[in-house]
């Protein structure tokens, strides 16, 4: 990946936002279902939100999604700014963006469907969803290198509940 200049940069974070509302707008339109840290930041007060960067997107028909997010997201920035490549797990699609080499949504269809909420139009996975992957990934010895973040994941979610009342 080569250096960026500022001005690439610029034009990344400025034009983050309309990428953030078309991949929102295509899950609420296509019936998928995000998880992952955005699902997470969703149904928890804003001091326990953690930073993240991409969408994951939970769809049975991920490379189709990918392609059509990242066809929207050319016509949008108009230009040829983001491309389609396959992830590292079956039926895993990633939408990069070619100057910055980020990854602004993986899709992928593996897996059961997680239970979700909607929130204004758009649907999340559910609390329970978010605890119940945790729990099973940290009983995966193969899974140890993120065990953090799915220890943080299950302390935010409980820390929302004693303060809600879940």
């Amino acid at each position: 990946m080569t250096k960026l200049t500022p001005k690439q940069v610029l034009r990344y974070y400025h034009n983050k936002q309309i990428a953030d509302a078309i991949i929102k707008d295509e899950a609420s339109k296509r019936g998928q279902i995000i998880h992952g840290t955005r699902a997470l930041n969703q149904q928890v007060p804003t001091y326990l939100k953690r930073k993240t960067l991409d969408y994951d997107v939970y769809t049975k028909k991920a490379k189709s999604s990918a392609q059509r997010v990242a066809e929207k997201l050319n016509i949008a920035y108009g230009r040829d700014e983001f491309e389609v490549v396959a992830g590292k797990h079956k039926n895993t699609w990633k939408v990069k963006s070619k100057s910055s080499g980020k990854t602004v949504a993986d899709y992928t269809g593996q897996g059961k469907k997680p239970q979700s909420v909607n929130v204004l139009g758009v649907r999340y996975a559910s609390s329970e969803a978010l605890k119940s992957k945790a729990r099973k990934l940290l009983k995966e010895e193969s899974k140890r290198f993120r065990w953090d973040k799915d220890i943080d994941t299950l302390r935010r979610i409980k820390l929302t509940e004693e303060a809600f009342d879940w």
